[in-house]
This record gives structure tokens, sequence and C-alpha cells, in this order.
């Protein structure tokens, strides 16, 4: 995916997010995803994630992202998103 995005390129996501470990509930209608996971999955995708704004939903959060390519990192700059991915594993108080 961040192959396809130009430099400086970004995509909005638009996602309910729960505090669950792993997995997703619900229909499509509204799909509740786990953060941590969907931390992950950005990650997997070579993408980026920052959370451009939230709100309190009835059994989750709903947040929108700004996602953009990862670029090629120093080893500095990769011990910092490894400890970012982290604290996506880590749950959020609401």
């Amino acid at each position: 995916m961040a192959r396809l995005l130009d430099r400086g390129g970004f995509v909005l996501a638009d996602a309910f997010v729960t505090d669950a470990p792993k997995g997703h509930r619900g229909y499509r209608g509204m799909v509740r995803i786990s953060e941590a996971h969907l931390g992950r999955l950005f990650a997997e995708a070579g993408l980026s994630a920052r959370e451009l704004f939230t709100t309190p939903a009835r059994r989750c959060r709903r947040v929108m992202y700004r996602l953009g390519a990862r670029r090629r990192m120093s080893v500095l700059a990769k011990s910092q998103a490894d400890e970012i991915h982290t604290q996506w594993a880590e749950p959020h108080e609401v």
C-alpha cells in the first residue's frame, strides 16, 4: 500500500476501535476492530499512522487516522518506531 502513495501523499482512515487485544466484532453496518491489531495492519502495509481526532462511541472510540508511507529509517528512527508500535499494543484509556 505504501508504495502507491506519492511522497507526502496520505490516506484518511475512519475506524471504530476497541481496546481488545486482537480481532474484530460487528457486521457490515459497524465493525469494531482492536486498535492494537489495526496498528499492526498499518505497520505491515508500510504505513505510519497519526491520530487526527477521536470521538467516544458506545462500546468503542471512533478515530480518524492520517496514514502516510513509511520511508527508509535510520537505526535511531527504527528504534523510535518500534517504541511507538509497542505503545499501539497497549490499551488506551477512553
